[in-house]
Formats: C-alpha cells, structure tokens, sequence
C-alpha cells in the first residue's frame, strides 16, 4: 500500500504481512506523533539477504548493498529460522547468484 500526502510530498510505502518470524525483532518509532512498531535495522537487513537468496530483483541487489555500505548488522538467528543455513552458507549461495 502507498500513501500519498499530496504532490509536494514523500509518498510513505506500508507492506504488511502476515508471516511472523520469532526471530525478528522490532522497535517502537514516533510517526508525526503515532507511535509504530517496525522491524529493526538488523531485521529488515538479514529478512533482505534472506528475500535476495531466493529471488534475484534489482531492488534486493540495491538494498543490500545500502545495508552493507552502512554497516547494518545482521542477525543470524533470523537466518537460521528463515533458511535452516548458517550466515556463511547463505552468503555463499548470494555471491554464487553474483558471479
């Protein structure tokens, strides 16, 4: 969903879903005065190593990177639940997607 405030204004994506993951880990933000609850910076990264694992989109390509050049950590239990894999065999199977 995509909310717009206008021409002159960002437009604020909002994905929802339905899938929880125990892992994952979430912070509580102020939003224009509303508190929200959104996944952490280590979540949304490594539910993205994840996401690019099992599909190959120009924009997972992109938002790993971002993640990476910004040193966002990655949480390993997320990847073990997702994947049932280590973090060193899931990285390994990205950069074999890279080459």
């Amino acid at each position: 969903m995509v909310l717009s405030y206008g021409d002159q204004e960002a437009n604020i994506k909002i994905d929802i879903s339905r899938k929880i993951w125990k892992a994952n880990k979430y912070d509580i933000v102020d939003f224009y005065g509303t508190d929200i609850k959104v996944q952490s910076k280590a979540t949304l990264f490594t539910n993205k190593l994840v996401a690019l694992s099992e599909r190959f989109t120009n924009r997972d390509i992109y938002d790993v990177y971002f993640f990476f050049t910004n040193l966002f950590d990655i949480d390993e239990d997320i990847v073990y639940e997702r994947t049932g894999q280590s973090l060193k065999t899931l990285l390994q199977k990205i950069l074999q997607k890279l080459e």
